[in-house]
């Protein structure tokens, strides 16, 4: 609910009123722009992201969040080269507005994250331009989905994973 929200932007601006409310209304503005609240009636994605970027629900954890799994592909690259980022921006919205209606329906506030690298590929990993995007994905998703994620795990991740993760983050 909006109170729920309006908390969350408290906690991620350390509970300074006047850069929570700047957030918010960023947020806010961000929404009414992109066009969230149509997203599932106007998104259109081609066959390929379910395939090359599986991502589902599988349950709950112990403590009853929704566990939120991804599953990026060997076939990312190609999924990148044939959709371009803005395209992969859009669906990554599309899965945490859908995120968002599974925890309004469970009744929950977080969602626990679960990476399954175990398809990513080295070259994927050390890309420049893919790093580069991974994290302006982190912060739009700090600045306007705050305090959403429970925990993240990554798993069957290759030994460089941990360093490019310490890029990103």
């Amino acid at each position: 609910n909006e109170e729920d929200a309006l908390i969350k932007f408290l906690i991620a601006r350390k509970y300074d009123v006047p850069k929570a409310e700047e957030m918010l209304r960023g947020y806010l503005k961000w929404r009414k722009e992109y066009g969230c609240e149509s997203l599932f009636a106007t998104a259109q994605f081609h066959a390929d992201f379910a395939t090359k970027w599986p991502a589902y629900f599988g349950g709950k954890d112990r403590e009853g969040h929704p566990l939120y799994i991804e599953t990026p592909g060997k076939e990312l690259s190609d999924l990148i080269k044939a959709q371009g980022w803005d395209a992969i921006f859009r669906w990554h919205v599309y899965l945490i507005e859908r995120q968002r209606q599974i925890m309004k329906h469970w009744n929950t506030d977080r969602i626990s994250l679960i990476i399954d690298c175990k398809d990513v590929t080295f070259g994927l990993m050390t890309n420049g331009s893919a790093i580069g995007t991974l994290k302006k994905f982190a912060a739009h998703d700090q600045a306007m989905y705050p305090e959403g994620m429970r925990m993240m795990f990554f798993i069957n991740s290759p030994a460089t994973a941990s360093g490019v993760w310490k890029m990103i983050s």
